[in-house]
């Protein structure tokens, strides 16, 4: 019978999930900042250079919302898969507790 195990402690998997969040709030200060100074750029710099600037911080608000939708529904993932073997833990555990 195949066990369900992460390979990973608590401690580990809850690292991970703090980092994610970590990320997701540096990716909105990035965000802020683009969406701050995207007019600018378009504005101040009509040489090629600043065209392709433009065309950069157009895609980066394009995929900025699909990458943090998708890195916060995986955190929401793995949140749930930790409580879900930790609920497990705690029923082996009382199981074990009420036989002996």
């Amino acid at each position: 019978m195949a066990t369900n195990t992460l390979k990973l402690t608590t401690a580990e998997v809850d690292n991970i999930i703090r980092m994610t969040e970590q990320a997701i709030s540096e990716m909105t200060s990035i965000n802020n900042a683009v969406t701050y100074l995207g007019p600018n750029v378009q504005r101040d710099n009509q040489s090629d250079s600043g065209r392709i600037l433009l065309k950069r911080l157009t895609d980066w608000t394009d995929d900025y919302p699909k990458i943090v939708n998708d890195m916060t529904q995986i955190n929401r993932q793995v949140q749930a898969m930790r409580n879900a073997l930790a609920a497990g833990a705690d029923f082996a555990a009382a199981a074990a507790a009420k036989a002996a």
